[in-house]
């Protein structure tokens, strides 16, 4: 019994001594390949170019010097082009869409009006004073619906595929 403790205690802190070079190692591999990029063709992307903000994308074409990114942001859908002189850092990512405040006040306020409803009717004297809650409770819910859906991030950013 004493060995195997020994042993699991052994390869635990063999294992946690070692984790942070393993990483290390993970995050140096080759990120200055342009032509990497190919390989995310039709996958969602982040770039960031000199003087701009990160944009969320779909990459759809890649050349030897610049690439072609489709940026779908709301109601707008077009497709952008940036020269490999520009590109800082390509990301894979992960598109979430827009966050939607109307939409988590909606839902907040179905949640609650019906909570209200159930509180109503589970009363046990018939009085129309225990709807109230419906009104109350949803109007509380769409607050905290909408406050939620302000506080989602959108778009995220996974792994570094390439870096000038």
């Amino acid at each position: 019994m004493k060995i195997k403790i020994l042993s699991l205690f052994v390869t635990f802190s063999l294992l946690t001594a070692f984790a942070p070079l393993a990483r290390a190692a993970a995050e140096k591999r080759q990120t200055n390949d342009w032509n990497a990029l190919r390989t995310f063709l039709n996958s969602e992307i982040a770039v960031k170019a000199n003087g701009r903000s990160t944009v969320f994308g779909v990459l759809r074409i890649v050349e030897d010097d610049s690439i072609k990114i489709q940026v779908i942001a709301g109601d707008d859908n077009f497709e952008t082009v940036y020269k490999k002189a520009e590109v800082e850092k390509v990301w894979r990512a992960e598109i979430r869409g827009g966050r939607s405040v109307a939409k988590g006040a909606l839902i907040g306020g179905g949640i609650g009006a019906g909570v209200g409803l159930i509180a109503g009717a589970s009363a046990k004297e018939a009085d129309p004073l225990n709807y109230a809650g419906v009104v109350l409770f949803g109007l509380l819910g769409a607050g905290l619906g909408a406050l939620f859906s302000a506080g989602q991030k959108g778009d995220k950013k996974r792994e570094l595929v390439y870096k000038a």
